[in-house]
């Protein structure tokens, strides 16, 4: 008798059980899922046209010339002959076949996959008329440069210009073409080979043969370093009323969050991985993109995040919306090298978010931004902890906050690529008029692979 007690025991104890949890499941749909349909419609349409807001403003590269020095400054406080050797004697530049004015620069191969600054033109008796005008020197103060992409020119050009990982490939491909630049290093020694790259990855030294003469890329000790991502420019007769734009700040102060936001793809950098999770323990983040699973969550912040839209792609509408909601931006750069500074940065300064960053070191970036325009990790020791406190600090006081935009009344930056390549083109056309002396570099690889650290 009590053995069949105790087992219909069981048995009514397994269906109440049960019946509990349907009850409960029932109960919990019953709430989650209308929470989840309105979440999902809120979200806004993604749409692959933003920064359809950022306009093609004037670059105002009339002002180069006067900082023209202070980049000429610059590189000589942070150049390196570590890796150049600089020759006594002047070089000789032949323009017997233009105009005693212009300089010829051949565009060797694609730039990112194309052709970025080839003019048409036709080669007359003993001159270049043009029959395509670029616009990318039309503020310059140097205008006579002209770009052709036409590889039987190279024997007249002046300088050729390359793409680094391009160049490699010619080598291991082409070995015709190949044994004609090699021709060339040896029958134009006055002739400037200059290579483009802007990318903090490792440089092959099958490079280290072409002895480039000038170096393109975001390190300041480059021949041509100017605005590789982006720059910053005076306000030149743009007079802004102080009370106005600090109203305007008082409003984005109150209608933004007190959050970080931070999108990103590139899962192979560990360190800023692991800093993000660590400071997402004391403030709030919201991170986006396919590495945002690496970025530490609580349960409930995991759960919503499944409900967050998968696509929210580079310069969309979805992009920007989540941008503006947020006073602080992560732009933590995926390669620690010196001077390596993206879009990143200069996309949130436009946008009028602060910046958080963590590397390269403090140094750099007031060399290169707006004074006071970002926080930056190393003020902070490294600590998550004790960044965070700050964080909270300056979204919580005004008079913080304003602080970090101030600048905004007497700067403008510019990040796109035509801006910022009629800022670098008209270095180029600078440098051609006026850099005599004959530079080559020993290792070409060496100077971007040493002065990059893995984590």
């Amino acid at each position: 008798m009590l053995r069949k007690f105790k087992k219909l025991s069981r048995i009514y104890l397994t269906l109440y059980i049960r019946q509990t949890l349907k009850f409960l499941l029932k109960r919990v749909i019953l709430v989650i899922f209308p929470l989840s349909f309105l979440f999902i419609i809120s979200l806004p349409p993604d749409k692959p046209e933003i920064f359809f807001e950022v306009k093609d403003h004037s670059v105002k590269t009339h002002s180069y010339l006067s900082e023209y020095k202070e980049i000429s400054t610059l590189h000589k406080r942070f150049e390196s002959r570590k890796f150049k050797t600089v020759l006594n004697n002047q070089r000789r530049t032949d323009t017997s076949h233009l105009t005693s004015l212009n300089f010829l620069v051949l565009e060797y191969d694609k730039i990112f996959g194309q052709t970025k600054y080839c003019q048409y033109f036709k080669k007359t008796e003993n001159n270049y008329e043009k029959g395509k005008q670029k616009v990318y020197l039309d503020e310059c103060p140097y205008r006579n440069c002209i770009f052709t992409c036409n590889h039987s020119l190279i024997n007249d050009a002046n300088a050729i210009l390359f793409s680094g990982p391009d160049l490699e490939n010619v080598k291991f491909s082409k070995q015709e073409l190949y044994e004609n630049l090699m021709s060339s290093i040896i029958d134009r020694p006055s002739q400037i080979w200059i290579v483009w790259n802007d990318e903090a990855n490792k440089v092959s030294d099958e490079l280290d043969i072409f002895k480039f003469n000038w170096t393109m890329s975001y390190r300041l000790e480059s021949e041509i370093s100017d605005c590789s991502y982006g720059c910053k420019y005076p306000k030149i007769g743009e007079i802004i009323n102080p009370v106005e734009f600090k109203k305007e700040i008082s409003y984005q102060f109150k209608s933004r969050n007190n959050t970080a936001v931070w999108f990103v793809s590139n899962c192979d950098s560990n360190y800023r991985l692991k800093f993000a999770s660590n400071l997402k323990n004391y403030y709030p983040i919201e991170v986006y993109g396919s590495c945002s699973k690496y970025v530490q969550s609580g349960f409930f912040e995991s759960l919503f995040d499944y409900f967050k839209p998968k696509k929210c792609g580079r310069d969309t509408e979805c992009e920007y919306e989540k941008l503006i909601a947020n006073k602080f931006y992560l732009s933590f750069e995926s390669k620690n090298c010196s001077n390596y500074m993206t879009e990143k940065v200069w996309k949130m300064l436009y946008l009028g978010i602060i910046p958080v960053v963590i590397q390269p070191n403090r140094q750099f970036y007031e060399l290169s931004l707006p004074q006071n325009s970002f926080i930056h990790a190393q003020d902070f020791d490294y600590d998550p902890k004790k960044l965070a406190d700050y964080l909270t600090y300056v979204s919580s006081d005004f008079e913080m906050y304003y602080s970090y935009l101030k600048w905004k009344l007497d700067y403008d930056v510019v990040f796109t690529g035509y801006q910022n390549e009629k800022r670098r083109l008209c270095e180029l056309c600078t440098k051609l008029n006026t850099e005599n002396s004959i530079i080559y570099y020993n290792k070409v690889s060496d100077f971007f692979n040493d002065q990059c650290i893995i984590n």
